[in-house]
């Protein structure tokens, strides 16, 4: 059994996670084992794994409240990828059920990559586990933490094959086969060590949800408007984009140019709602592509109520670009807000002497807020001086909105943030994702419109280069590169809409395509009228 472990707030004694994982794989094989599905005949040279991540106690209360309507924190909590029942399989599997394989070779293909072997792999689910319930039922029950967290994974992996406690039998059930697998490992209550170290404190509630917007425009303390978040190429406007929302609207990485699109992302305050138009960079166009995105930028300027210039603080003057923003707000006599991004890249003793700069340039045109879109910091400054920017009014959106981008464009989104982190430097920005298949099933593998119904969506996208050279990179040797970046979009994918994600993705190459018109209408860059 193959366990995927996600540790990243690190939680667990340095020294003692490599010596952990190897138990728990063999821990979950051995419930595994033992259930009728691992000699099913679909599962033939297949091996199963699971993801299973370390969560603080809030984070964990608030999965536990919005997957299971339980606003309490928990020790443990399993979602099952399949419909077992007492560890058997419930309905045939079908071929998106399966992952390809790990360790066999692949054959480049116009239709991407496919295994030449027969291992497959089968996911069986996600475990979140709670290290300070691990650390206090340690404590409790008077045996070691070890012991407490192995306990809790087996409990869990067998909630993955179909088993509950919903009745003291069932109940009773579950602990003896916990009981067996334990004793089977030697992890007696005495044997074990204390996995964690001192824990950070989390709060005791979920955040809060926002006020409730007022609905009467008649009500002066209402302001509504669009914001236009304009600056040079990687000034971190979609790292503030992310940051206000939550979560991965806009990619980010370390290239140019990375937005192309404007996106728009929602903010509801207690006495305002603030549309944010995340545009592409401001910069120079070579291409028809180019020309479309400076396009659509100065046309978002031209709508918004208020224009937010993103300044990097380190920058000791302005681009073309940047004074040509400055410009239109003076003469359209729109509000403007400079923001001094990336306080947390420059020197402290530095901030002041660099905000002064752009304090000489350009007040009294434009309040100036430093700010850093990594850490935070200044955002809430921020937001309350836009607040008072925005025209009176009432909400534009429902304010149970926080986007207008649907599922399929973020879902593409995110399949080209993987594309542009793995291939870095090797590829420019010559790639685009169509996606021509966004396909929303139910457990009985039947379509469905409502994401409540869901369990699976499968996707097929499209993924374009305009170069034979760049395909070759972009799926790697043996397919190796493809299969990482089809793993790591799909896991976001899955996060971005709750369920499993069956993803196909298709490397063509189409010549040019930044500079044919039809192609860029097909990929969704549509000309913006002046």
């Amino acid at each position: 059994m193959k366990i995927n472990l996600n540790d990243q707030l690190q939680l667990l004694v340095p020294a003692l996670a490599a010596e952990l994982l190897p138990q728990c794989e063999a821990l979950a094989d051995a419930i595994w084992s033992g259930q009728p599905a691992s000699s099913d005949p679909q599962l033939r040279n297949v091996r199963p794994f699971i993801n299973l991540m370390l969560l603080p106690s809030d984070r964990i209360r608030q999965i536990n409240l919005e997957q299971r309507g339980i606003d309490q924190t928990t020790d443990v909590l399993s979602f099952p990828a399949h419909d077992l029942l007492d560890g058997s399989l419930r309905q045939p599997l079908q071929a998106w059920d399966f992952e390809l394989a790990q360790d066999e070779g692949w054959e480049e293909g116009e239709a991407g990559v496919q295994p030449q072997g027969d291992e497959r792999w089968f996911f069986l689910g996600d475990i979140l586990l709670n290290p300070e319930r691990v650390k206090a039922q340690a404590a409790e029950y008077g045996h070691s933490e070890q012991r407490e967290f192995c306990y809790l994974l087996a409990h869990a992996c067998l909630h993955l094959c179909g088993y509950d406690h919903q009745t003291g039998p069932d109940e009773k059930r579950m602990n003896e086969l916990c009981e067996a697998a334990l004793t089977k490992l030697n992890l007696t209550r005495t044997d074990g060590k204390s996995l964690f170290e001192t824990l950070p404190p989390q709060s005791a509630t979920p955040p809060a949800e926002p006020d409730t917007l007022p609905s009467s425009p008649a009500d002066k303390r209402s302001t509504a408007g669009f914001i236009c978040i304009a600056g040079r190429p990687n000034a971190g406007k979609s790292t503030l984009l992310n940051r206000l929302a939550g979560l991965p609207l806009a990619i980010t990485s370390p290239r140019a140019q990375t937005t192309r699109q404007n996106i728009r992302l929602i903010v509801n305050r207690p006495h305002s709602q603030l549309v944010f138009l995340d545009t592409p960079g401001l910069h120079k166009p070579d291409t028809k592509l180019g020309e479309r995105m400076m396009e659509a930028s100065l046309a978002a300027a031209r709508e918004a109520d208020v224009l937010l210039l993103l300044l990097d603080c380190r920058q000791d003057k302005l681009t073309t670009e940047e004074t040509a923003i400055l410009e239109q707000a003076r003469q359209k006599h729109k509000p403007l807000l400079i923001a001094l991004n990336k306080t947390d890249k420059a020197r402290p003793e530095d901030i002041p002497t660099h905000s002064q700069l752009f304090y000489d340039l350009l007040r009294p045109q434009a309040p100036i807020v430093p700010l850093s879109a990594v850490s935070g910091a200044g955002v809430e400054d921020l937001l309350t001086e836009l607040e008072r920017l925005l025209p009176p009014g009432a909400p534009l959106y429902d304010p149970d909105d926080y986007t207008d981008q649907t599922e399929r464009q973020m879902a593409a989104e995110l399949l080209r943030q993987e594309i542009l982190l793995r291939t870095r430097d090797e590829i420019p920005h010559g790639t685009a994702v169509l996606i021509d298949r966004f396909e929303e099933l139910n457990r009985q593998n039947l379509p469905v419109t409502n994401p409540d119904e869901r369990s699976l969506v499968r996707i097929q996208a499209e993924i374009f280069c305009d170069k034979n050279s760049h395909k070759g990179i972009i799926i790697g040797k043996n397919g190796s590169l493809l299969k990482i970046i089809n793993q790591n979009a799909r896991q976001k994918m899955e996060t971005l809409l709750g369920c499993k994600v069956y993803l196909q993705t298709f490397v063509k190459v189409r010549l040019g395509w930044r500079d044919q018109p039809l192609m860029l209408n097909q990929l969704g860059y549509k000309q913006t009228k002046s």
